[in-house]
């Protein structure tokens, strides 16, 4: 099943068109800075929500052993810290499979 892409610049281009007071730049602009400040948030062990959207939290992992699938010798993973990212239940519930 194929789906359609949409990127960054698809995004900015459509929100331009349809904000006629907004450049595209200034539009790429509020973009970069949603996206900077998220990331600041995130850097810093902050949650962050998008209401109707999701909502991003950070999950620490145990450290554990796994196998190489190649050799099944044991290779030993550290624990680390994790984006998880979870719909809200507007999201959820619009890409439902019908």
């Amino acid at each position: 099943m194929s789906r359609e892409h949409i990127n960054q610049h698809t995004i900015i281009s459509e929100i331009a068109k349809e904000r006629e007071d907004l450049t595209r730049r200034q539009v790429a602009e509020i973009y970069e800075s949603i996206i900077a400040k998220t990331e600041k948030a995130l850097a810093e062990g902050k949650e962050v929500e998008f209401t109707r959207f999701a909502k991003f939290e950070l999950v620490d992992r145990d450290a554990k052993v796994k196998r190489n699938p190649k050799t099944s010798e044991p290779v030993n993973v550290p624990a680390k810290t994790v984006v998880r990212v979870r719909n809200r239940k507007r999201l959820h519930e619009l890409t439902k499979v019908k």
